[in-house]
This record gives C-alpha cells, sequence and structure tokens, in this order.
C-alpha cells in the first residue's frame, strides 16, 4: 500500500473521517464534562482567578452540562449542530478569558488546545452529521420505510 493509496482512500472516505473527528471530539469533551463535576470546585475557583464576571456556581453548572449533553450529542451523532452550537459560549470563555494569559506561543498548551476545540466545534456547527451518525441511520431507514410503504401502495 503507497501513500498514494492512503491517500485516495481518505478522499473517498473523507466523511467518515469527520465522523471519528465528531465522535471523539464529542467523546472528549463528554469526559471533561464528567471531570468537571469531580472536581467543580475548582473548576468554580478556576472562574474566580480569572475574573470572570459571571463566576460561580450557576455558571459552573452551565459549563458542565453543555460538556456533557453537548458531548453526548455529538458523539453519538444525533443533534450535531444542536451539541456543538451549545459548547462555543463556553469555549469561546476558556480560550479568551482563562487561556489567553499563557499566551500563544509559551509553554503551556491550553489557549492552543482550546482553540483548537474552538475551531472544530465551528467547524461541525457548519459541517454537522456524517454517515456514522445517528441521525443519518435514523433518517436512512425513515427513508427505506417510505419507499416500502410507496411499493406496498403501488401494489
Amino acid at each position: 500500500m503507497t501513500t498514494q493509496d492512503i491517500q485516495d482512500w481518505l478522499l473517498e472516505h473523507r466523511s467518515w473521517c469527520m465522523d471519528l473527528i465528531r465522535i471523539y471530539l464529542g467523546l472528549g469533551l463528554l469526559a471533561k464534562g464528567i471531570a468537571f463535576v469531580v472536581h467543580r470546585d475548582e473548576l468554580v475557583q478556576t472562574m474566580v482567578d480569572h475574573d470572570i464576571i459571571w463566576s460561580g456556581a450557576a455558571l459552573a453548572h452551565f459549563v458542565i452540562l453543555t460538556h456533557i449533553f453537548g458531548g453526548l450529542l455529538m458523539a453519538v451523532g444525533f443533534g450535531t449542530r444542536a451539541g456543538a452550537l451549545i459548547q462555543i459560549p463556553t469555549l469561546i470563555g476558556a480560550t479568551f478569558f482563562v487561556n489567553w494569559s499563557g499566551g500563544l506561543w509559551g509553554f503551556a498548551e491550553e489557549l492552543r488546545f482550546s482553540a483548537l476545540v474552538l475551531f472544530l466545534l465551528l467547524m461541525f456547527v457548519w459541517y454537522g452529521d456524517g454517515p456514522l451518525s445517528l441521525e443519518s441511520r435514523l433518517k436512512s431507514s425513515e427513508e427505506e420505510a417510505m419507499v416500502h410503504a410507496r411499493r406496498v401502495r403501488a401494489t
């Protein structure tokens, strides 16, 4: 197998590759939400340390819920756009209010990582679900049922 064969396969299956990225990102955000549940006090303290105006338990719960439910929606591919969209405010906050002080070229990678996650969320708001998503499977099952119903009526 040559490099060109791999490139051709990836181009031919690029929507599957996007799905794998969506699933990985969704699971990562779900795991981050669970980690925030376990370490909620540290999350609130981080908000306070960075002088986030809306800091406190309410914002911490928003961050936790968006990561858990948005990540789950993205991982299974049901409402991917909504799952990504609800997390964008959290990632804007993480990128520009929490991690910005670390700098783009500093040793800490939090800014680059949160910016990458923000970019990927924006991409999935635009791109949506793929062929490996639950939503795609439900649509194809619904279409098959409609085709079958038309055939039954035609006979």
